[in-house]
């Protein structure tokens, strides 16, 4: 965010609801917690599978009409099941544009079913098909 050209302090203010970044020159930049949180933090949404970006070769979406998909920034991470059926599923970060972004091979489930996630404990749990 426009304002400071370099960080040298962070003030917080808990009760007022405010976090202000300190810059050089003392410049200031003032943001509330919730734009805070909303920057750095993971959410799950619900959203019509056919939404999903198109899958990938050998992989499906097999997902009920709607699916949790983890959301962070700009990007989104959507789980897709492997054509042959294998005991796993492939997570996949889109960006805004549907460009894939990084992959992740996750095996223990074929189908994802939730998404359980704490912020504060830096914790996303991938809940798959029998709770797997």
């Amino acid at each position: 965010k426009p304002g400071a050209r370099y960080l040298e302090d962070i003030s917080l203010d808990n009760a007022a609801g405010i976090v202000e970044f300190i810059g050089q020159s003392q410049r200031k930049v003032t943001l509330t917690l919730e734009e805070v949180e909303n920057a750095v933090a993971f959410h799950v949404q619900m959203i019509d599978k056919t939404n999903a970006p198109a899958s990938p070769d050998g992989l499906k979406m097999t997902a009920p009409s709607v699916v949790p998909v983890l959301t962070w920034k700009d990007y989104s991470i959507w789980a897709y099941s492997f054509i042959d059926n294998r005991i796993a599923f492939q997570l996949i970060m889109f960006d805004t544009d549907q460009n894939i972004v990084a992959q992740w091979y996750k095996p223990g489930a074929r189908y994802l079913e939730d998404i359980s996630l704490d912020n504060a404990a830096g914790i996303v749990e991938f809940i798959g098909q029998s709770q797997r």
